[in-house]
């Protein structure tokens, strides 16, 4: 079963599988802290300010951030920058937040 999700703003359109979809919800809902960060994350943001929305400890944050990149969630914008990364949401991630929310 395919799973068509068209966002509210009409630029984000993601086609996934159902069960890409479910895997996607299970591994964010297994942990407080990615749910966390997955929630706050609306627009690009520092490493320091997710840290700072969210509580935890700078530690924490980089490796919540260091998941939701594998799973394909998020992404960081400037990779090639050792500091000051900047991370945001993919629409797999935008899609999953809305679903969240």
């Amino acid at each position: 079963m395919i799973i068509k999700i068209k966002y509210i703003d009409d630029f984000h359109i993601i086609v996934m599988s159902e069960k890409e979809y479910w895997r996607d919800y299970s591994y964010v809902m297994r942990g407080k802290q990615r749910k966390k960060v997955l929630l706050i994350l609306d627009g690009p943001a520092l490493v320091s300010e997710i840290k700072g929305k969210t509580n935890l400890s700078l530690a924490e944050t980089s490796r919540v951030l260091r998941g939701l990149v594998e799973q394909g969630l998020a992404e960081c914008k400037n990779p090639e920058d050792h500091l000051g990364r900047v991370y945001g949401l993919t629409d797999k991630g935008y899609n999953l937040q809305k679903k969240i929310k």
